[in-house]
């Protein structure tokens, strides 16, 4: 029989990600719209909570000229939360991503 698993009432980490980000065609596109719901339906018995997540982000860069930041354009990002399991698969226009969150 194995030890099980430690946990601490504090945890450094609370939540473990790989996020792939795809790159788009010459148009910006990266995949068809209908995806998310494909990607729902094929997702959907075991990851049955389907969230939609508004999303603003910020490019920060450094050059020989110095800080340069960018505000993105909005998009949105939808996450499936896993019935059971502490789970989570966001999807968002060029971007898969799975979370792992506590506890682990």
């Amino acid at each position: 029989m194995t030890d099980p698993h430690p946990s601490f009432p504090n945890p450094v980490i609370t939540e473990a990600l790989c996020e792939l980000h795809v790159r788009g065609d010459d148009r910006g596109d990266t995949w068809p719209t209908d995806l998310v719901g494909e990607f729902y339906r094929a997702m959907q018995p075991d990851y049955d909570k389907l969230e939609s997540l508004p999303e603003l982000g910020v490019e920060v860069s450094l050059s020989d000229a110095g800080l340069n930041q960018r505000i993105m354009a909005p998009r949105t990002r939808f996450r499936f939360r896993h019935a059971e399991r502490p789970l989570a698969v966001h999807l968002a226009s060029g971007i898969v991503s799975v979370n792992v969150l506590a506890p682990y």
